[in-house]
């Protein structure tokens, strides 16, 4: 064994970490404390505990089906948006109904409908977040070049 082996194991035993054993009444005091903080069986819980878990489940259920349907008033699919729940927020839903109108407008080629809802629809885009106006961009770009061409052949400029 070289003089560099026999050091290292010197050091390996002079720093080695002594074995402790913790005394037996501290042992059975943090597993009292264990035990004291064990869930209770559910049959042992309160009935309105359990009635609240119910409504909840089904408040979830409820909004869970509207939320797939659309059928979301405004103020709750703002909440929701807001918690970061996959639901458009009603801006991306009202900029989505300025293109359709400005859409319909432009098919009747009614000059200030076109106006008025194009700057409203650009107005909305430009107020969304940036997901939100990165997956309305493309559309409501087309339809903006529209009714610029639109207005452009009657001589209006916007």
């Amino acid at each position: 064994m070289s003089a560099d082996d026999r050091l290292y194991e010197l050091l390996g035993r002079a720093l080695e970490p002594e074995r402790l054993e913790p005394p037996r009444e501290r042992v059975h005091e943090v597993r009292a404390r264990a035990e004291a903080r064990r869930p209770r069986p559910v049959e042992a819980r309160s009935p309105w505990r359990r009635r609240v878990l119910v409504a909840a489940a089904a408040v979830l259920a409820f909004l869970g089906g509207v939320v797939v349907g659309h059928d979301l008033p405004r103020p709750l699919r703002a909440v929701a948006h807001e918690l970061g729940l996959p639901v458009d927020s009603p801006e991306l839903l009202d900029a989505r109904a300025r293109m359709e109108e400005l859409g319909r407008a432009l098919g009747r080629e009614d000059v200030p409908a076109v106006i008025a809802l194009d700057q409203e629809m650009v107005e909305i885009v430009n107020g969304l977040d940036q997901d939100e106006q990165d997956e309305i961009k493309p559309a409501a770009h087309e339809i903006h070049e529209r009714a610029v061409a639109f207005l452009a052949q009657r001589g209006i400029e916007i």
